[in-house]
C-alpha cells in the first residue's frame, strides 16, 4: 500500500523451488517469477519490510496472490490487514526570567516539539498567562516540518492556537509571548502552557 514508504523486500527458497526474476527488489509493487514443485517442502518465502507513512492513520491492507501459468489452476490469495495509529508524543517547554522588577516587560518564549515516529496534526497549543500581565502580545513561529494553523499572531492574556508537527525533535512551533508586569505586584508568576494532540497520545 501507499501509506507503507522506503519498501524493500528479501527471498529464500527451500526445497528444489527456483527463481526466474524477482527475488529481491524495492518499491511498493513485489513481482517475481518463481518455478515451484509439487510437494510442501517446495517453497519461496518472501520478507517485505517498510515505515508506515508519518501522517497515516487507518487500516493499512495489503493482498498478495499467486498466479499459475497452466491452465485451469487456481490463483490463489492472501489479505493482511493492520491498524495504524498515528500517536504523537509533544514535548513542550516554557522559559522565562526567575525574577523581574514590576512594572517591567516580562518574555516567554513556548516550545513544542514531536519527539515520537507519528506526526501530529491539529495539536491544539494553549496557554492563560496571569493577570497582573497588561498589554500581553504573542507570535508563534515554525522550525523544520511543522505548520502553524491559526492564528499566528494575538494579543490577549489568552493564547490560542493550532498547528501540525511532523515526527522528529527537529520540528518546533515556538510562541514568544510578551507583556506588562503590573507596578503594584509582588509575588510569584505562574504560568503553564499545555499542547493536545488531536490524536491518542500524549499531553504534556
Amino acid at each position: 500500500p501507499a501509506s507503507i514508504l522506503n519498501t524493500a523486500w528479501t527471498s529464500v527458497v527451500q526445497g528444489t523451488a527456483t527463481f526466474n526474476s524477482g527475488a529481491t527488489g524495492t518499491g511498493n509493487t513485489l513481482d517475481a517469477i518463481i518455478n515451484v514443485p509439487a510437494g510442501a517442502a517446495n517453497k519461496v518465502i518472501f520478507t517485505i519490510t517498510g515505515k508506515s507513512d508519518p501522517a497515516f492513520n487507518g487500516s493499512i491492507s495489503n493482498t498478495a496472490s499467486v498466479t499459475a501459468t497452466e491452465p485451469g489452476s487456481p490463483s490463489p490469495t492472501s489479505t493482511v490487514n493492520t491498524i495504524a495509529s498515528r500517536t504523537p508524543v509533544l514535548t513542550i517547554t516554557k522559559n522565562g526570567p526567575s525574577s523581574i522588577n514590576a512594572g517591567e516587560t516580562i518574555t516567554y518564549t513556548i516550545d513544542v516539539t514531536n519527539n515520537s515516529p507519528s506526526d501530529a496534526q491539529n495539536l491544539a497549543i494553549s496557554d492563560v498567562v496571569p493577570a497582573t500581565l497588561t498589554g500581553v502580545s504573542w507570535t508563534a513561529t515554525t522550525t523544520g516540518n511543522a505548520q502553524i494553523t491559526g492564528p499566528l499572531t494575538g494579543t490577549g492574556n489568552t493564547i490560542s492556537l493550532n498547528g501540525n508537527v511532523a515526527a522528529g525533535s527537529a520540528n518546533h512551533i515556538t510562541i514568544v509571548i510578551t507583556g506588562k508586569v503590573a507596578a503594584g505586584f509582588s509575588g510569584t508568576l505562574t504560568n503553564t502552557a499545555t499542547a493536545t494532540p488531536a490524536e491518542a497520545g500524549t499531553s504534556p
